[in-house]
């Protein structure tokens, strides 16, 4: 799985460069984000997502996951920025404060978080993205990917300038 996974997306990768595009893959990971992780890493990723929500087991999961990443060249080095991103929380929710207040404390990346909601089941299943509905409709789950999607774009450009460094000293 993983090297179908890592063949589809290095050919994504190319497409992405020539016309200075972000591409998002998402995987599915079942019960772990293993064959994402490794896929990701293995394309040469610019960005990783890591989802995680407000449970014990998948804190620690996470920290665990983000610590032996952590030790990789690519991520360790900064090409491969690595951030967590809350799922199924409601901002205004002591959960969502949970998880910030657990990530500040483990000094782990955490960007935002994505609230459950009906809207995702019925686009995933129209083959449809958030970003191609009308704004006005889906206003406070856009909302709540703005600051995902501007720290995405940032770590990619600073991947990007890292990687022009290091190709022009080699």
């Amino acid at each position: 799985a993983v090297s179908t996974a890592t063949e589809a997306i290095d050919k994504l990768h190319s497409t992405a460069e020539s016309h200075r595009r972000v591409m998002v893959v998402e995987l599915m990971g079942r019960d772990a984000g293993w064959i994402t992780l490794n896929s990701g890493i293995s394309s040469s990723a610019d960005v990783i997502l890591m989802p995680v929500c407000d449970s014990v087991f998948d804190r620690d999961s996470a920290a665990d996951c983000y610590a032996e990443l952590m030790t990789l060249p690519r991520v360790a080095s900064g090409r491969c920025q690595v951030a967590l991103v809350g799922m199924r929380l409601d901002a205004r929710t002591k959960a969502a404060g949970r998880l910030d207040a657990w990530a500040a404390q483990h000094g782990l990346p955490y960007i935002g978080s994505i609230r459950e909601a009906q809207v995702y089941p019925r686009i995933a299943e129209e083959g449809l993205t958030l970003f191609a509905l009308q704004a006005a409709k889906v206003a406070a789950d856009l909302t709540q990917w703005q600051p995902i999607v501007d720290w995405v774009l940032a770590a990619w450009q600073a991947s990007e300038q890292l990687e022009s460094t290091a190709k022009a000293s080699a």
